[in-house]
């Protein structure tokens, strides 16, 4: 046999090489003992016939998109979506369905993209591509143990060490005021680490203020910068490239967290993506989600409807989506397809779990840790299998108030307790009675109230030819008068989409600009 192969190709972070990450997934080896988050993919020529293997691991939050070539045989892949379809030779087609979904929820969900002939490659699977012919085998390792409830903080905890472990020497910690990144951090203290962290955001924030406390207290290196408003029309084409222009336009901060990074030399930044897997992310409301844990299935569907009906306020604003020519009014459907992709055979909050990992980790979370990875590589150990299997099988119990997160914190580094949370003066090691009932009065990070404000955002929005398929002018005037910020921002999402749709060769993502206002070129202990 003859066979002549491109190199393998990888988009995330593992700390098992390339080329045995494919070749174990085409052995058949399950994609759950598979280490890291992670596409792998490969083309190769086997008897002079082209064959192409594409490998993703349990959550593979990094978007990866593949479709046929419009003429000829073969597919197409890669991690644009803009650049797949122009090189498979398709002009682009807006998929209606995908907008909307986009608009109601804020992200997409299962393999939906903005273009109507393209699609994402699923998580936890293996794609192969051979004689024209696509056949995707996936490997569902997350649906069995969220049942379960036989998990222990112990697994968990273990499993965090064993993942943060494999990390390279001197990475970069991601540390707000949160418990995901303060886990994280414990378990690197715990292991005799002593990172250097960084935190974005104006000095009055409360991520920094916090961040700031924890790294003097530790005698660690900090670094924070600044989010500058300016960045986010600057840098529009490269994030919507990454993203195939289906991140909103709020979170695209993302993309600034780490400017200057690189430049210090950091091997890897280190993310707490994924955390809220074991922190019941849609009903974290302490004895009243427990009980209602034991409700009909109709709950999931329920809550459903309510992250639904938060986009109805821009929804309703732009009446092409109600065309009935296009598909009529989705806010009815959508809450009930969103909950069948919850039908597994578990409880309601189980099934919530499921819809967090498989549909918001993979397409809102991961396209922040895709913009994150343009400045330094992101490796998120709550992303792996090891830990996301193991703080699916926890109690319910376990997962209110930031049981296990307090837990780990407290078993691996409980100096980190000392300093305050959400509302907390300090961090518990338990969750505090009715602690989901407490307001959070956090400064926050981003500035982009400031970028609705800015009258060069105001009048793209007003005056851009990209949006007249999605709102009229004089709908758009109304929407800018009234300063509507859902609205706003979604046609801002919208308006850099169909510009990078327009483009005739792409934009390749641009360099990070550090404005002088930030200060992450200097470490403070």
């Amino acid at each position: 046999m003859e066979e002549m192969s491109s190199a393998v190709r990888m988009l995330g972070w593992s700390p098992e090489p390339a080329a045995q990450l494919l070749d174990r997934a085409r052995a058949g080896v399950p994609l759950a003992d598979l280490r890291g988050d992670f596409v792998v993919a490969q083309d190769r020529l086997r008897d002079g016939r082209p064959e192409t293997t594409i490998a993703t691991s349990l959550l593979s939050c990094r978007p990866y998109y593949w479709t046929r070539r419009a003429h000829g045989s073969g597919i197409v892949h890669g991690a644009s979506v803009f650049d797949v379809a122009r090189r498979a030779g398709r002009p682009w087609r807006w998929n209606d369905e995908a907008v909307r979904t986009l608009a109601l929820i804020r992200h997409l969900v299962d393999d939906q993209t903005l273009h109507a002939d393209v699609r994402r490659v699923p998580a936890g699977c293996v794609l192969e591509a051979r004689d024209g012919a696509v056949t995707l085998t996936q490997h569902d390792a997350l649906t069995p143990v969220l049942a379960d409830d036989s998990g222990t903080d112990e697994d968990a905890i273990t499993a965090l060490l064993e993942v943060t472990a494999e990390l390279p020497d001197a990475p970069l910690v991601a540390l707000t005021a949160g418990l995901d990144s303060r886990a994280l951090l414990a378990a690197l203290m715990h292991l005799g680490r002593r990172p250097a962290v960084w935190t974005a955001g104006p000095p009055e924030s409360t991520d920094v203020r916090v961040a700031r406390a924890i790294a003097a207290d530790l005698g660690l290196e900090h670094h924070t910068t600044a989010l500058d408003p300016g960045d986010w029309l600057r840098h529009a084409p490269g994030i919507t490239h990454r993203t195939g222009g289906a991140y909103p336009a709020g979170d695209w901060h993302s993309r600034f967290l780490f400017a200057g990074a690189a430049a210090q030399g950091f091997p890897v930044v280190v993310k707490g993506a994924n955390g809220e897997l074991a922190r019941s992310f849609y009903a974290d409301a302490g004895v009243a989600a427990r009980v209602a844990d034991h409700a009909p299935d109709r709950l999931a569907r329920v809550r459903l409807a309510i992250t639904v009906r938060r986009g109805r306020a821009a929804y309703d604003r732009l009446p092409s989506f109600l065309d009935p020519a296009r598909g009529g009014d989705d806010a009815a459907w959508l809450p009930e397809r969103l909950a069948a992709r919850c039908a597994i055979p578990a409880r309601p909050l189980d099934r919530l779990d499921h819809f967090y990992a498989t549909q918001r980790v993979r397409h809102f979370v991961g396209m922040g840790v895709r913009l994150s990875d343009a400045e330094l590589p992101v490796a998120a150990p709550f992303l792996d299998a090891r830990w996301t299997l193991a703080a699916a099988r926890l109690p319910r119990r376990r997962k209110l108030g930031g049981a296990l997160h307090r837990a780990t914190i407290a078993r691996l580094a409980p100096r980190l307790l000392e300093h305050p949370h959400a509302g907390e003066a300090h961090l518990q090691a338990t969750p505090p009675r009715g602690g989901w009932l407490h307001r959070d009065h956090s400064v926050g990070t981003s500035p982009f109230a400031q970028v609705l404000a800015d009258s060069e955002v105001q009048e793209r929005i007003r005056r851009s030819p990209h949006l007249d398929r999605f709102a009229g002018a004089e709908e758009r005037d109304d929407i800018v008068d009234r300063a509507d910020r859902v609205a706003m921002e979604l046609l801002l999402t919208l308006d850099a989409a169909a510009e990078q749709a327009a483009t005739p060769e792409g934009a390749q993502p641009a360099a990070i600009i550090t404005t002088p206002a930030s200060a992450a070129a200097t470490p403070t202990a």
